[in-house]
């Protein structure tokens, strides 16, 4: 390392080494603090914001599987899974623990947690 002295200022030269090891060791220090406070979020975040996995089980037993906040409106699932089968929204209807899922309701509203099963039947045939 070299010092230059000026009339009113210092100025410190780094050699190539020197200066890559810091820009390195600052880059890994930003990059630590990158994922932990993403993880700090991701803890923070509220359970409602947290994704589940549902799945929707058709009368041939087939399943296909849907990611969706709780607070999603069930409508926009009925849609995507009419979409994907080929099939008008009217014709069908989702069950889950016996009872008719309205379009309006949230998967925290009728009690479905990750991983839970809802039936689709054919109606109007």
């Amino acid at each position: 390392m070299k010092a230059l002295r000026g009339s009113k200022t210092r100025m410190w030269l780094l050699n190539t080494k020197s200066f890559q090891q810091i820009q390195k060791r600052a880059f890994t220090q930003t990059q630590s603090q990158t994922i932990t406070a993403s993880t700090i979020e991701a803890a923070k975040a509220p359970e409602d914001d947290k994704r589940i996995i549902i799945r929707v089980r058709d009368v041939f037993g087939e399943e296909t599987f849907f990611k969706i906040k709780k607070t999603t409106k069930m409508r926009k699932l009925f849609q995507a899974y009419a979409d994907r089968e080929g099939v008008q929204l009217s014709f069908l209807s989702f069950i889950f623990n016996g009872e008719r899922i309205e379009p309006d309701q949230t998967p925290k509203m009728i009690g479905l947690n990750d991983q839970d099963q809802i039936d689709c039947t054919l109606d109007g045939w």
